[in-house]
């Protein structure tokens, strides 16, 4: 998600550009597309009204906008096979959007204003051992698809971080897994 500042000054940006201080945007037709349930902006020693205070909804531009809401969750219909083993692909949504609307979890005892446990089914989670990063990658990118590389599968496929320092660690474990192959010849 980004600032809501970024998308004022845009908008005063096009207004200057255009010469057109009436309308937001310049008048220009501007789709915004995303989901308040994912990502926050990022503004560091901040508290959380702070950072809520940075998203698109409290912008004052929001009142001219037209929001439409999606209803149909496409993943399910376009993820073939099953993507954690016992559940189905439309049980894996349901509960994954269980869990961005906050109607899944515990309240923690030490602080049940912002913070929830939610359990993650067995299932689906990948065991530790020595090779669990080996065993998250294949789970992602499946047979063959770093050996064969396409933008296409890739763009369908992320590991998503913490930090820089997990990023690097997967993507040179991710490098040397694809010159092992051609090592053993």
């Amino acid at each position: 998600m980004s600032n809501r500042r970024c998308f004022e000054c845009v908008s005063r940006s096009l207004r200057d550009i255009i010469v057109c201080d009436h309308k937001v945007f310049g008048c220009i037709s501007v789709l915004l597309g995303g989901d308040f349930r994912q990502t926050l902006p990022v503004k560091s020693k901040s508290t959380r009204e702070a950072i809520i205070s940075l998203t698109l909804p409290y912008c004052y531009l929001r009142k001219s906008f037209k929001v439409y809401r999606l209803t149909d969750n496409m993943r399910p219909m376009k993820v073939a096979g099953n993507p954690g083993g016992q559940f189905s692909t439309s049980e894996f949504a349901e509960w994954i959007l269980e869990v961005g609307n906050g109607t899944i979890g515990e309240l923690d005892k030490e602080d049940p204003t912002n913070t929830f446990w939610i359990k993650i089914p067995y299932h689906l989670l990948i065991p530790t051992s020595n090779n669990s990063l080996r065993h998250l990658i294949d789970f992602v990118y499946g047979d063959g698809v770093l050996h064969n590389t396409y933008v296409i599968d890739l763009s369908d496929r992320a590991i998503i971080c913490p930090t820089n320092e997990a990023a690097d660690k997967i993507n040179e474990h991710i490098v040397q897994m694809t010159v092992e192959p051609f090592n053993t010849r």
